[in-house]
Formats: C-alpha cells, sequence, structure tokens
C-alpha cells in the first residue's frame, strides 16, 4: 500500500544515495519515482570525485527533490594530487541545490597508513566547508580517532557521520557538537550487534536516515537486489521497533533533522521543500 503523502511532513529525506552510480542511473526516473511513490520526498547526492560530483550537480537540475554536494572521498585521493579546493568547487559554488561538501574522510579499513595521505585533502574540504557555511557528510571507516582529531581544528563546523558504525567516540562527538548521525540499511542486519547497542543513545534530535545506494540494502531486500532510495522506509521502520517508537513521529523527527542539517526549505513540522 502506497504511503499518505498528502502530509508533506510524512515525506522522507533519503540523506544519502549515489544516483548516478550504475545499476541506478540508468534507471534514475523510475528510482525517484519509487521514492516518492514510497514517501521519500526528498533525495541527497554526494559526489566522491571531480566526474562524480558534477554528475550529483546534473541529477539536481534534472529532478525537483533532489539536491546534490560536491567533495573528494579518501579512496579518490591517489588521484587527485595537486587538489586545489577552489577549483574543486568552482563548477558547483553558487548552485542553490548544493548542500554540502561530501563525501569526504578518512578511511583505513584497507590500508591504517592511507590516512596520512587523506588528511590533506580532508583537510581543505573542512575548512571550504566552514569559509562557505556548509555542513559536512563525512566517511569514517575504521578511523573514527583520527577522523575527530581533524574536526576538533574547526570549532564552526557541522555535518553529519554517514552511515554510522556504532562507534561511541563519534556518537559523544556528535552528541556534543552540531552534527548528526545517520542510519543506513546495515542497522537492520543481524548482526550488527554493536550499531544495535547505541540506537537508545542516539538523540533524536541529531538522528537522520539514509540508504548509500546502492549499498547497504536493508535485510528486506538484502541479497535480492541493490538499494535504492525507496528501501529507506525498512530502516525507518526496523529503528522505531528497536526504540519502541511511533513510525509517523520518528518520520517528522528524522525529516524535521535532514532539512536543519542540510538548510534544506521546510517548516519547523519538518514539512519537505517543494523545490526550487
Amino acid at each position: 500500500m502506497s504511503p499518505d503523502t498528502s502530509d508533506a511532513s510524512r515525506l522522507l529525506t533519503d540523506t544519502h544515495c549515489h544516483l548516478y552510480w550504475p545499476g541506478l542511473a540508468e534507471h534514475a526516473d523510475e528510482v525517484v519515482e519509487r521514492a516518492l511513490e514510497a514517501g521519500v520526498g526528498t533525495i541527497v547526492v554526494p559526489g566522491i570525485n571531480e566526474e562524480t560530483s558534477l554528475a550529483a550537480q546534473a541529477l539536481a537540475q534534472r529532478f525537483k527533490g533532489v539536491y546534490f554536494a560536491a567533495g573528494v572521498h579518501p579512496s579518490e585521493v591517489e588521484n587527485s594530487e595537486g587538489f586545489r579546493p577552489g577549483e574543486f568547487f568552482a563548477p558547483f559554488a553558487g548552485d542553490p541545490k548544493l548542500v554540502a561538501v561530501g563525501e569526504i574522510g578518512l578511511d583505513a579499513h584497507y590500508d591504517p597508513s592511507a590516512v596520512e595521505r587523506q588528511r590533506p585533502i580532508l583537510r581543505a574540504q573542512l575548512e571550504y566547508a566552514v569559509e562557505h557555511g556548509l555542513p559536512v557528510i563525512l566517511h569514517h571507516r575504521d578511523a573514527g580517532r583520527p577522523l575527530v582529531t581533524e574536526l576538533e581544528r574547526f570549532s564552526q563546523l557541522r555535518g553529519v557521520f554517514h552511515c554510522y558504525d556504532g562507534s561511541k567516540r563519534l556518537l559523544n562527538y556528535a552528541r556534543n557538537h552540531d552534527f548528526y548521525i545517520s542510519l543506513a540499511g546495515n542497522v537492520t542486519y543481524e548482526t550488527a550487534h554493536n550499531l544495535h547497542s547505541q540506537l537508545e543513545r542516539i538523540p533524536e534530535s541529531k538522528l537522520v536516515v539514509e540508504t548509500d545506494s546502492p549499498w547497504m540494502p536493508p535485510a528486506p531486500v538484502r541479497g535480492k537486489r541493490v538499494s535504492e532510495s525507496a528501501d529507506i522506509v525498512y530502516t525507518l521502520d526496523f529503528v522505531a521497533g528497536r526504540l519502541a517508537k511511533s513510525v509517523n513521529m520518528l518520520r517528522i523527527n528524522v525529516t524535521r533533522n535532514s532539512c536543519g542539517l542540510f538548510q534544506i526549505p521546510g517548516d519547523s513540522n519538518g514539512v519537505q521543500p517543494k523545490g526550487h
């Protein structure tokens, strides 16, 4: 059954979807339409390098409910020698649909030594975000400690820990600063014990949800197909159940939080924008 979308405050925001990725890009119209039918009114598409940031911008120009972020992901640092933030962000400056710098961060999962090579580009992007009043979308795989060290350099910084993994360090930072915690489809996995143990500690005022499409499909569709923005409803239902919260109230609250995080137009009750 389709959700009731007559009340805009019920429309969710997928705060992280790589809509330009193969498997989604070819069917972008259908993906956006299915999202709306599922009650997802806004999608934020983050880039990971220059090419994908431009692709994200093009998608935001194409669809009313799509916004974008631009940035260099830690996995792209090796291909970004001579990175200059002024040049990189020039095509995006002033675009009303640019809502964040991202996806950026640190990743020590495959090579812990890579963090030191990733730091300079991360720091340059954090500086750009502060200078231009933009939030940051942060990748933090196995790199919570060095990431927090970098964030502490900037007192005016705000943003979101994308695809939160249950780190107490990052949760404590979010609780004490202007940062949000974003839950993706992996929270629905039975094996996500560490993440589950932290759910009740996340202030509802700091919580947003995402799909990280085409990755992290929620449990009901895992192994069947790639994830897409419509699947965020599975994540919301799971979190509401674990926290013994009303799905509708949680929906309204995370929608309000998403509007506040990205400065997307919306009233205090979490009403979604009608687009630019």
